[in-house]
């Protein structure tokens, strides 16, 4: 007989591949079994997945009539679960990534915001200085003016120290006024 089987390729095939189906179909029996003996509580974990729950659900398309009730019950049944798990693993995945882009959203107002806050900050410091700056020219001037009156009532020592108060110095940065050294050079002319 085996030399009738070797000298036909198709049916050599089928013998291979029901081979194949009763292992599948002896695999998931056995497993089935260990469904039903293991505790109420441990029984989602006995259940089919990976590649033996493609097996046996494949089997069960090929041969639907022949597979025993409790089986075929016992595969869908898996697949069932395994499909919840897929559909939470992917809820859950989804979830994440709603979470992490609604940070990534408050993390984007905030760091705008921030340089919103800083620009406006530089903005007002800028200004702040030009009008340090002006007020300082105006000072300037003014005691210019006063160290001209005092040159010109005499009072030489007063018009030079008055001078050099409208005059830049470290520690103290002012814009150079060039009318303040006119009574400077009076004074000591």
């Amino acid at each position: 007989h085996e030399a009738l089987f070797d000298r036909w390729p198709a049916m050599h095939a089928q013998i291979a591949a029901d081979r194949r189906d009763l292992e599948t179909l002896e695999r998931t029996t056995q497993a089935l079994k260990i469904w039903q003996e293991a505790p109420r509580a441990q029984r989602g974990d006995r259940l089919l997945t990976g590649l033996a729950l493609s097996e046996s659900q494949d089997l069960l398309v090929r041969w639907h009539d022949e597979v025993d009730a409790d089986v075929a019950t016992f595969v869908r049944d898996s697949a069932a679960v395994a499909s919840r798990r897929r559909n939470l693993v992917r809820l859950t995945v989804a979830a994440f990534m709603l979470v992490l882009a609604a940070f990534g959203a408050t993390a984007t107002f905030f760091w705008l915001r921030a340089t919103e806050r800083t620009e406006l900050a530089e903005r007002q410091t800028e200004k702040a200085e030009r009008e340090t700056a002006a007020g300082q020219v105006t000072q300037s001037q003014f005691l210019a003016e006063k160290a001209e009156q005092a040159l010109a009532d005499d009072k030489v020592d007063l018009a030079a120290l008055t001078a050099l108060e409208a005059l830049p110095r470290p520690g103290l940065p002012r814009p150079f006024v060039p009318e303040a050294m006119v009574p400077l050079y009076g004074a000591f002319a």
